[in-house]
């Protein structure tokens, strides 16, 4: 469920609820630590038709020059649990149309089961996260959430319409 206020309303922070008793372990989130930062992705399942094929060329010089870095992995999408952005989705896209209006709505969260993969941690791993030689000093699921086989759960909305309808796509790998 995703409920709207607006942020002049939140007085003091609330405790943090217990855990459900009957919840597997892999549905309930390990104790971690938050780094939050802005970071500039780019579309690459989303990307628009005629871009991919017009820069189709682009990206695999790209890939060619520097063998280790592809665009889809290391300067699309940003993998793990986010605000905002795009999706980094396993398998196709979704339909993320608003069943009020009819628009493609927007990516307002992901919930990842994991925070990158084998190849792309190295492009999107946060600095305090690595350690002094610059490798992965956390492992890629510090939640410990296991969402299916291995996926995400994306949340959308629309900001088209006045009540802000949102909806949610899983997507497993």
């Amino acid at each position: 469920m995703v409920l709207w206020r607006d942020s002049t309303s939140v007085q003091a922070v609330l405790p943090t609820p217990a855990a459900d008793p009957e919840a597997d372990d892999w549905h309930l989130p390990a104790p971690c630590v938050v780094h939050p930062e802005r970071v500039t992705e780019y579309p690459s399942c989303d990307l628009p038709e005629d871009l991919t094929e017009r820069w189709q060329e682009d990206f695999h010089r790209l890939e060619e020059a520097a063998p280790l870095l592809s665009y889809a992995t290391h300067l699309a999408e940003a993998p793990g649990t986010k605000l905002g952005g795009y999706p980094s989705w396993f398998t196709a896209p979704g339909d993320t149309d608003c069943k009020q209006c009819g628009r493609p709505m927007d990516h307002l969260l992901t919930v990842a089961s994991k925070e990158g993969d084998g190849a792309s941690w190295r492009a999107w791993l946060p600095a305090e996260d690595r350690d002094e030689e610059g490798r992965r000093a956390i492992p890629l699921d510090p939640t410990g959430l296991y969402m299916g086989g291995g996926g995400a759960v994306y949340v959308f909305a629309c900001r088209s319409c006045p009540n802000r309808p949102f909806t949610h796509w899983y997507d497993s790998s």
